[in-house]
């Protein structure tokens, strides 16, 4: 069927172009507002259905060894494949060719509501309620995703609030200038200073830039900060929460070491800063071996409060048995 509809329209855009490994659609996707109707149809229809799995699409074939090193524990089906690798973006070892890919897509995603399946699904009712002058609108320009983000306070609570948020973290993350869902930001982008070596164009640099300025209540636009604290992960409170927990143990275990005599053997604090930072399986490790020491103290102290580690004597009294 989609040969058939869409055979005029390759002849005309796409005859330089060599078929296979998703080359052609990707040509017709370039050309998509000057495509025929039925052709447009049936090239919505399909991208419809790589939504859900990017197995789907032979250009993703590039990321085959990011899906094997990153997302190999993780599900195919419900876009949960593309997202495994937009959340590995940012690694140093992610291919520049699976890269491309993952941002052609996330373009088109930030264009068209139905290519992002998190949204698609979740958000029906919502876009029907909120947004039903937007759909079939702009050829591409997000105008249904602007919507949602415009109108995000009236959005359901859950699944679709959840997938709009994560949909505009993604834009922010692989941030494009004039990205409908993000183009209220690209004032405050603009004053951002990428990274030596990097551009704000680079995995994360805009996002980050932006996120550091609502947590220091820097100056920026008030429709930008609107749009940072949708793109929050809504357990990000819990996990700051869980880190001030753990920070508490270690300053703890600090006034320990201080009231013992002891300097430095199990805390460190860097100079001007009175956070401590412990990442990865060294954490889990130092903080269960922090733990232990802290628990073993606390006893120790009730034994000697208590006189149960107070010294004695054994006598034995001589005689006849």
């Amino acid at each position: 069927m989609l040969k058939e509809a869409c055979e005029e329209d390759v002849n005309t855009y796409c005859s330089e172009v060599e078929a296979g490994g998703g080359r052609v659609h990707n040509c017709l996707l370039e050309h998509k507002t000057q495509l025929t109707e039925s052709c447009a149809k049936q090239e919505d229809r399909l991208n419809q259905m790589q939504s859900g799995d990017i197995r789907l699409q032979a250009s993703f074939k590039a990321c085959s060894e990011e899906m094997a090193v990153y997302c190999k524990t993780v599900e195919p089906g419900r876009g949960r494949t593309f997202r495994c690798l937009q959340n590995n973006l940012g690694k140093v070892d992610f291919s520049a060719q699976c890269r491309e890919q993952v941002e052609r897509k996330q373009a088109r995603m930030a264009g068209n509501w139905k290519m992002d399946y998190g949204v698609a699904h979740n958000c029906k009712t919502d876009v029907a309620k909120l947004c039903p002058d937007k759909v079939g609108e702009g050829h591409g320009k997000g105008a249904v995703l602007k919507c949602l983000v415009e109108k995000f306070p009236r959005v359901t609570e859950g699944n679709c609030a959840n997938e709009v948020s994560r949909a505009v973290r993604m834009s922010l993350w692989q941030y494009r200038k004039g990205s409908a869902m993000t183009a209220v930001c690209d004032e405050d982008a603009a004053k951002c200073t990428p990274p030596a070596g990097k551009t704000l164009r680079s995995v994360g640099v805009v996002g980050r830039c932006l996120s550091k300025k609502v947590v220091d209540k820097g100056t920026m636009t008030d429709g930008c900060k609107a749009v940072v604290t949708i793109a929050a992960p809504k357990d990000a409170k819990q996990m700051f929460e869980g880190a001030l927990n753990g920070v508490s143990i270690l300053e703890k275990v600090a006034e320990l070491e201080k009231n013992a005599g002891i300097t430095g053997t199990l805390t460190e604090k860097q100079a001007g800063s009175s956070m401590i930072t412990i990442t990865g399986w060294v954490a889990l490790a130092s903080m269960g071996a922090l733990i232990m020491v802290l628990v073993t103290g606390v006893i120790m102290c009730y034994r000697k409060y208590t006189g149960k580690d107070r010294p004695y004597t054994l006598v034995v009294k001589g005689g006849d048995v």
